[in-house]
């Protein structure tokens, strides 16, 4: 089944001393695009992180956040002041004429203002803050997921939409073909001399083959059935589907260019919209 780009999932690890908070939120990318923000003390830990990412989550702009926290609030959180220094002279080169103590303000929002005690790194396995890790990924393809069964169920939608006026199409198909032949021997017949039959019977088949919109509907309907068939499958692949609603999209500008006949036109509208709806939701699948 399909899954959506769009996706959150946060968790917790307790322990005497600190609270570790993971968050992981992921938007709709082509590409994989990760951002990191840890504690310094954790930094050599960055490329296993982004490569845990990478693999379970595919695609998409992922924001992932380790935060440390101390338990103990009474005990306040050393300043990191070569950070909060480096800070304000910064945005003091900056903005000279910035006040100091609103410079200060302004550092202590940002970043590694406070050190983290020292030893925590090695007083908490990294094996425990990385099942932190996997359980906030667990809950982003979870969301993930439910997201996808409703992109699923609005994209089948869009689709049958399409396959419906395709029926509509064969009905028509049958008097647009008699009215195309009508209106050519009413040509003839205003000739001032009368047309040579067998003449006639190749321009008609002529005209026919040109107009003939069998091949389309053909390939139109195979398109159709592989896009819903790769709705089913287990692997989520957006892009895919990107592919074969191209392909709609083209059987479908080519009814409508053979089309001539005006309820063919406004059934090809139809599929048009119904396909654009499809379109606007499948950037966002996995």
């Amino acid at each position: 089944m399909i899954q959506s780009m769009t996706g959150f999932g946060e968790s917790q690890l307790e322990t005497d001393a600190q609270v570790f908070t993971v968050e992981i939120k992921t938007l709709n990318s082509r590409y994989a695009d990760i951002q990191v923000r840890m504690p310094t003390c954790y930094r050599k830990r960055e490329p296993a992180v982004r490569n845990f990412l990478s693999q379970s989550l595919r695609r998409g702009k992922i924001a992932f956040s380790l935060v440390v926290a101390r338990v103990d609030a009474k005990k306040p959180q050393p300043i990191n002041t070569a950070n909060v220094q480096a800070y304000m002279d910064e945005l003091q080169a900056l903005v000279p004429v910035l006040d100091p103590a609103e410079a200060l303000a302004i550092a202590m929002r940002l970043p590694d203002t406070l050190s983290v005690v020292a030893g925590s790194a090695d007083e908490v396995p990294w094996r425990q803050v990385m099942q932190a890790i996997r359980m906030a990924t667990a809950r982003v393809i979870d969301f993930r997921r439910e997201e996808g069964a409703r992109l699923a169920r609005d994209l089948q939608g869009s689709i049958s939409s399409i396959q419906a006026r395709l029926k509509q199409v064969e009905i028509h198909e049958t008097d647009r073909m008699a009215r195309i032949g009508k209106r050519l021997r009413e040509s003839l017949a205003r000739l001032a001399e009368k047309a040579d039959e067998n003449r006639f019977e190749q321009e008609l088949i002529y005209h026919m083959e040109r107009l003939d919109i069998s091949e389309e509907q053909t390939r139109l309907q195979t398109h159709l059935d592989h896009f819903l068939k790769q709705l089913q499958t287990p692997e989520s692949n957006g892009k895919t589907l990107g592919f074969i609603s191209q392909e709609i999209g083209r059987e479908i500008n080519t009814l409508g260019a053979k089309a001539n006949h005006a309820e063919l036109q406004k059934i090809v509208v139809q599929m048009k919209a119904a396909l654009e709806k499809a379109r606007e939701q499948i950037p966002n699948v996995l």
